[in-house]
């Protein structure tokens, strides 16, 4: 598969990234910056895509930095997600959106995975 960034420069804000040419997904807009889907991040401006969280932490979107889940909530790293372009399939991974809480009479520890 290929996904072509810009073929110009773009500097994006953090928590942002470059559109990329045949990604239906931000309308085929080439000229733009968009945010970083949730349970990624970017905070490195030198990265020209979003980064997924790592478990045990969360990101909503545009996200500059995942945040550690708080004591009795958990965030699991979840499966791979696919989506196809007319330049072939996307692969990206994801992390969490957000930190789930625990069921009653579980407790986890800050950035936890699961409860027990």
């Amino acid at each position: 598969y290929a996904v072509l960034p810009l073929a110009r420069e773009q500097a994006c804000e953090l928590g942002w990234y470059p559109a990329t040419i045949g990604d239906p997904l931000h309308g085929g807009r080439l000229d733009e910056c968009v945010p970083c889907e949730a349970g990624t991040h970017r905070s490195n401006p030198l990265a020209d895509r979003c980064e997924p969280c790592p478990e045990g932490s969360a990101a909503g979107p545009g996200a500059v930095t995942c945040r550690s889940c708080p004591r009795n909530t958990f965030a699991a790293l979840p499966p791979v997600a696919q989506r196809e372009t007319n330049l072939g399939t996307i692969v990206q991974r994801y992390g969490s959106p957000m930190c789930a809480p625990c069921p009653l009479g579980s407790t986890a520890e800050l950035g936890s995975t699961e409860c027990e």
